[in-house]
């Protein structure tokens, strides 16, 4: 990475970079330091609001989803149709999925942050309880991985692009393109 990035394994460990200096680092480039994170941490540096991120979603914390994401949001990798990354579809996405699979675990496998930019490796676990959106519930495990790249200016994602594997969850989970339930 560069000297302006940081490297972080997935549980945040074996930094690059203390957090004073990614503080320091963030108030040359000019960003402010919006919140302190569990640990002590600047929220400007891009690991630590990537991770905050990704365990809101997990937990379907609408709050703090609405804090990390930007309003005008550019999101560049559209999912069923619709802009899934945008502050208000990302909101209502979360409790869609934490209502169909209670369970649900997000592990940030791979966080690498340089500059303004984090790519974030996560692989997705659960059983689907509750009903997924037209679906009822199936009863079946799904483990499917995404890579998603998140482009933070001022504490907030203003920018996302990810590769996701779609047919992976659905063949998991018995459920067709079309939504239907099939095969298993």
């Amino acid at each position: 990475m560069t000297a302006t990035g940081a490297v972080r394994d997935a549980d945040g460990t074996d930094a690059a970079d203390g957090p004073e200096d990614i503080g320091k680092r963030a108030a040359a480039d000019g960003l402010e330091a919006i919140d302190k994170t569990k640990d002590g941490r600047d929220m400007t540096d891009t690991a630590a609001i990537a991770r905050r991120l990704f365990t809101a979603l997990q937990d379907a914390d609408v709050p703090v989803i609405h804090e990390l994401i930007a309003e005008d949001l550019v999101d560049h990798s559209p999912m069923f149709g619709r802009n899934a990354f945008e502050r208000e579809n990302l909101k209502e996405s979360a409790v869609r999925f934490k209502t169909a699979f209670p369970d649900v675990r997000i592990h940030t496998e791979h966080v690498l942050a340089d500059g303004d930019k984090v790519l974030v490796h996560e692989i997705v676990t659960g059983t689907n309880t509750g009903p997924f959106g037209e679906q009822p519930p199936t009863g079946r495990t799904m483990r499917v991985q995404a890579a998603h790249i998140l482009r933070i200016a001022g504490g907030r994602v203003v920018e996302h692009w990810s590769v996701r594997e779609l047919e992976t969850m659905r063949a998991a989970l018995g459920i067709g393109e079309d939504g239907a339930p099939h095969g298993g």
